[in-house]
């Protein structure tokens, strides 16, 4: 609970209305919202526990803390991922930051108060059955403690399994037109756009600094057009016929259009830096 009304921002942020793998705190410059050092434990189950159990600062003490992250990610394998750390306000001096998942050390980050850095994260680096991230204060640092802001892993998302099919998706008249990525039930996409239903809206936050600093490629699959559609599924030729034409837009700005494509062909196009915003669409 709150003692003030929220900012837009604030309300996604707090409401996991967005597109992180996962995001703990609030990003309001301050760790209140984690437990003291003392008080948590090293090791804090991110889909479950609330905040208060996660540590809110690295130390000499307790030089680390251990994100266990329970999502699956079969449905997801083959993105890349970016951490972000934002450290609030805190000690003077730096903070070297040793970056692992499952083990294997992916990069070291130089923090100082209130400031943010972020790291690649390979899918070669993450498993199906869960992940832990680790975050380590080496001994190389000078400020004595780094307290935590928010801590994310984000910049990629994907929407359905690439398998030649749209059955997780549901009916187009059957719900909104819509979908907020981040809420990974797959019934609430509509499956496609037919000529009653002619739009489909994918809103999704990205956190300023990466939208500033990282390129992305927006990918897709065309499936499923037309009466002919379970014959094209297995047919690479497909049927001229049920080729229709379509094109996609990031906020408001066409990056893609086809007169038409085969049934199961792949499409995508570049998304360059400061492209997304913190709040995007792609429709």
């Amino acid at each position: 609970m709150w003692n003030r009304a929220l900012t837009t921002n604030e309300l996604i942020e707090a409401s996991l209305q967005n597109m992180p793998l996962f995001r703990v705190g609030l990003e309001d410059g301050s760790a209140g919202e984690f437990g003291l050092a003392d008080e948590a434990p090293a090791d804090y189950a991110v889909e479950s526990a609330p905040w208060h159990d996660m540590m809110r600062a690295v130390s000499a003490g307790h030089p680390e803390l251990r994100l266990a992250v329970s999502t699956p990610l079969t449905n997801i394998n083959g993105l890349w991922w970016v951490l972000r750390v934002k450290a609030a306000p805190g000690d003077a001096g730096r903070t070297a930051l040793r970056v692992a998942v499952n083990g294997t050390p992916v990069d070291t980050l130089s923090l100082a108060a209130g400031e943010e850095a972020s790291c690649y994260v390979a899918p070669k680096n993450l498993l199906a059955t869960g992940n832990v991230i680790a975050l380590t204060r080496l001994a190389s640092s000078t400020a004595p403690s780094l307290a935590f802001d928010v801590i994310e892993m984000t910049g990629s998302w994907q929407l359905g399994a690439d398998n030649w099919s749209n059955f997780e998706f549901s009916r187009e008249v059957a719900v909104p037109t819509t979908f907020y990525v981040g809420d990974w039930n797959y019934a609430g996409v509509q499956r496609g756009c037919p000529t009653n239903v002619k739009d489909m809206h994918l809103r999704f936050w990205m956190p300023e600094r990466i939208a500033a600093r990282h390129a992305f490629t927006f990918t897709g699959r065309v499936v499923a057009q037309g009466a002919n559609s379970y014959a094209t599924l297995t047919n690479e030729l497909g049927y001229v016929k049920d080729q229709w034409p379509f094109s996609v837009h990031l906020n408001g700005v066409q990056k893609f259009t086809t007169g038409g494509l085969k049934n199961g062909t792949a499409y995508a196009f570049a998304v360059d830096p400061g492209e997304t915003s913190s709040r995007t669409e792609t429709r």
